[in-house]
């Protein structure tokens, strides 16, 4: 909660400060960010009640993973060709609007973190199990995968709240995966494995 209080002031405060300043075009626009910096912090939040209310009985149907990555799109409200989507349509027994949140995040961080805008979705078969790859051309991970399991984990990006992977990892377990990390000739992999 105060880590919360305080991911909600930063934004307050400066729509406080904007609402002092005379009405102009860069303020207004300064104003809209405020707003919308707010409406992310809301919807990461419901992701994690929606998360907390659902995992200790969740229901799960199978679903092909096409239409998950078409209605994790569909969130962001990202064109196809941002997309290289390169798997086997196989169908996954999940959770479909949480694994979606969870297929979003890892879209938009793999988007926003990477030097072409380009993210490739791959499937693989590892010991008779499929495994879903999502790679973008970029710097590695500055710290081991799992400290950004962690809540509001510390990000240099300005549109980050450090909860986007803390909500993969939470969504992931609950629908019985895990995610690694790879990195090899400049591209990051995130791979989600089945536990077992």
């Amino acid at each position: 909660i105060r880590n919360i209080m305080h991911e909600l002031k930063t934004p307050i405060t400066k729509g406080k400060i904007l609402t002092q300043l005379p009405h102009d075009e860069k303020n207004d626009a300064k104003m809209q960010e405020v707003f919308n910096q707010l409406e992310r912090l809301i919807n990461e939040f419901a992701s994690i009640e929606e998360l907390i209310a659902t995992t200790h009985n969740l229901e799960k149907s199978y679903y092909f993973l096409n239409d998950i990555i078409d209605n994790a799109m569909d969130i962001l409200l990202i064109e196809e060709q941002e997309v290289n989507k390169e798997f086997e349509n196989i169908k996954l027994h999940v959770h479909f609007r949480l694994f979606s949140v969870a297929v979003k995040n890892l879209i938009d961080n793999a988007l926003k973190y990477s030097s072409n805008k380009c993210v490739t979705i791959k499937t693989t078969m590892v010991n008779q199990r499929w495994q879903m790859v999502f790679e973008n051309k970029g710097e590695p991970l500055k710290y081991p995968l799992e400290n950004y399991f962690e809540p509001f984990f510390y990000t240099q990006n300005k549109q980050s709240f450090g909860l986007g992977l803390y909500i993969v990892h939470a969504i992931l377990s609950a629908n019985g995966y895990e995610l690694h990390y790879e990195y090899s000739n400049n591209i990051n992999h995130f791979i989600i494995v089945q536990k077992g």
